[in-house]
């Protein structure tokens, strides 16, 4: 009588990794990057400054600054293209710092030639299908003795602070997402999918070759801004999924968190007598 008894090992299948990083450009981790001190003034008058096209009317201005913002012809509306001139009064001369179309999301850096000062206050329309709808006045002399301060994220009308000389509320950053074959036979990768404030987009079509070999990576970069002064987590979650050439599919899934925390306190005391 014979009798057998076979045993057939079968390796290991599908195992994917996939990791999430990020850095800036100075290769700093992203969860890491200090925001920078909210008030412009320094005793030193400011030389370029950059806002954020937001659109919208003079009664949503946030400034502690004298409000000079008026609207005309029902203001700036939010959609469409407007046009931006920004002028300043230097040695008695008007000259022009900025003239140019935006839409709302546009950044529009005072002055545009390097060679121009900002004079210690701008000036600035915004017109729609050659109409004035709005007008504002924004100092920017840096003098710290004066009421005029000028803060990160103020709003004057449709235009909001991002950044005033070396500080910066609007950081370049890259994201990584790192996969990796940590299983024991090839793979192909089927899913690649990213999501951020609610947002899912698929980037398998970043990967040119989709099949690891065990122990292959693939990295698939993505850039990004970071506003530092907003107080806002930002998660980002990275799902990967791989078939193998035998048995089931395999899934992982990393997360990245960062938590800026601005550096902002401020308080505005008002008097009044009747």
């Amino acid at each position: 009588d014979v009798d057998e008894y076979v045993i057939n090992p079968r390796p290991e299948g599908c195992r994917v990794d996939v990791e999430v990083t990020c850095e800036d450009d100075d290769g700093t981790n992203c969860a890491d990057i200090e925001a920078p001190s909210p008030q412009c003034n320094n005793g030193e008058e400011i030389t370029t400054i950059t806002f954020t096209y937001i659109g919208g009317l003079c009664d949503q201005s946030s400034n502690t600054q004298e409000d000079e913002c008026q609207d005309f012809n029902n203001g700036p509306s939010n959609t469409g293209r407007s046009r931006i001139i920004c002028l300043s009064e230097i040695s008695n001369n008007l000259e022009e710092l900025f003239s140019g179309d935006v839409e709302v999301g546009d950044m529009v850096t005072i002055p545009s030639s390097a060679s121009t000062n900002l004079g210690g206050e701008i000036m600035c329309e915004i017109s729609q299908d050659n109409e004035l709808k709005q007008r504002l006045k924004i100092v920017t002399s840096g003098d710290n003795e004066s009421n005029d301060d000028l803060f990160l994220k103020d709003i004057f009308g449709s235009l909001q602070v991002e950044s005033c000389d070396e500080k910066d509320c609007l950081i370049p950053i890259t994201y990584t997402y790192t996969l990796e074959n940590v299983g024991q036979s090839p793979m192909e990768i089927t899913v690649l999918d990213r999501t951020r404030d609610g947002d899912t987009i698929s980037l398998l079509d970043k990967i040119e070759d989709k099949t690891l070999e065990f122990g292959e990576t693939r990295v698939v970069p993505e850039e990004d801004v970071l506003d530092v002064c907003v107080e806002e987590d930002i998660v980002t979650t990275v799902s990967a999924e791989a078939d193998p050439e035998e048995g089931d599919p395999c899934v992982d899934v990393d997360e990245y968190v960062i938590n800026p925390k601005p550096k902002f306190c401020r308080v505005d005391v008002e008097i009044t007598c009747v």
